[in-house]
């Protein structure tokens, strides 16, 4: 199948979800806010709020028990030094004046605009050979409930899942610049969350080792360095402790969107061990390096981030545009891969939309959960693999099948 039948699969999800969304928005027995932004009206864009105020000196991993990395930190002293220090200097129980404060708004919009021009000139490069999709896959992003959601929240994960997207869109583009740009914007994507790590996997998987060593060059400096302005190597213990924390607070709660396997399973109070959590790492990291498509490739360490993520929340599902972009890169499509493009949409476009008209059931599509598809997705790369190897085992491709096993 050609690349159009895939942009226009995409195309009629997106203008599906336009529909549903101006139902919604419509509907007059609730306000936009109350269908789209769900957080107490004293705590809205306090991720990024909190993270000014907790970076506006050096003590953010000892005494503000921070959880990012001192790259994102920095950015947010900077951020923090164009503002009004009384508010920077508020205390945790009046942080909340921030986000009724002009200049501090500002400087929020700005950060997320640049964010999104950052997106816009990502999809717009690769995918110049169609803009009018190129609109479409920027704007499908741009409004779907997982970037809505961290833009309420106000959380870094926008800039942090653009530049995972910058990465797979230009890390085996031809134009040795491009190729450069993606091991960069890797290493900010790592700076920011560290989860992202695993996607060094992809360029050993393409055996291109002087590339690995550049990005790993590229993600020590931006990682390590900035230490130096957060009490060096006490920084990074403060830091492990600081991350050790947050997820044993975190897994000790039962969330309704969970992405990992013992997050998924706290919901039927099923007390799962951490080894099992590995294992499915494992299988996850096994079909992804035996399949020959790259997005399955991608998809799988995605889902690998996903379960390692301490976080269960609904803006995680913004990495699920990571998956997206790189089977929207690929050249060649079967109807599995039509469907995965569908199973993926329901993460970014369809499930977030609010039925209520239909069913007393709040969010219905949302039942469809994040961790189903997560499933229903990594079953159909495992069939991928399996028709894979059949047809090669029919040709009589010994050598090929043993270096699949």
């Amino acid at each position: 199948m050609s690349k159009k039948v895939i942009y226009s699969v995409y195309s009629i999800l997106f203008i599906f979800s336009i529909f549903i969304f101006l139902i919604v928005v419509n509907n007059p027995n609730s306000s936009f806010f109350s269908k789209f932004f769900y957080a107490n009206g004293g705590d809205r864009f306090m991720d990024y709020f909190n993270s000014i105020r907790d970076a506006k000196n050096q003590y953010v991993y000892d005494e503000q028990w921070v959880i990012y990395p001192p790259f994102i930190n920095c950015i947010f002293f900077l951020i923090s030094k164009t503002l009004p220090q009384n508010m920077v200097q508020l205390s945790f129980s009046d942080r909340y004046l921030m986000q009724n404060n002009v200049a501090c708004l500002i400087s929020m919009i700005i950060f997320f605009v640049f964010c999104f021009i950052v997106l816009w000139s990502i999809i717009k490069a690769r995918f110049k050979d169609n803009k009018l999709f190129s609109i479409i896959l920027f704007l499908s992003f741009l409004i779907s409930m997982p970037m809505l959601w961290a833009i309420e929240r106000g959380n870094v994960i926008i800039l942090c899942s653009i530049c995972l997207i910058g990465f797979i869109a230009f890390y085996n583009h031809e134009n040795k610049i491009y190729r450069e740009i993606s091991y960069i914007l890797l290493a900010i994507a790592v700076a920011i969350k560290i989860y992202p790590i695993v996607f060094v996997v992809l360029i050993l998987c393409d055996k291109k080792y002087k590339d690995f060593f550049r990005a790993l060059i590229y993600i020590i400096v931006l990682f390590f360095l900035p230490f130096i302005f957060y009490d060096g190597f006490y920084g990074m213990s403060y830091l492990v402790r600081n991350i050790l924390n947050f997820s044993g607070k975190t897994s000790e709660s039962i969330n309704a969107y969970a992405t990992s396997l013992n997050g998924f399973l706290a919901r039927f109070e099923i007390d799962s061990s951490k080894i099992f959590e590995i294992l499915f790492d494992i299988v996850l990291l096994a079909i992804g390096y035996f399949n020959e498509k790259r997005w399955i490739k991608v998809t799988m360490l995605t889902f690998i981030i996903l379960n390692l993520s301490g976080s269960q929340i609904k803006y995680n599902a913004l990495y699920f545009m990571i998956p997206i972009i790189a089977l929207l890169c690929e050249n060649e499509y079967d109807i599995l891969d039509i469907i995965s493009i569908v199973i993926l949409s329901f993460s970014i476009l369809l499930n977030p939309f609010e039925l209520s008209f239909v069913t007393k059931c709040e969010n219905l599509l949302w039942f469809i959960e994040l961790f189903y598809l997560i499933i229903i997705v990594t079953i159909i790369s495992l069939v991928s693999l399996i028709i894979r190897i059949v047809k090669l085992k029919k040709q009589n491709n010994l050598k090929s099948i043993l270096y699949l096993c």
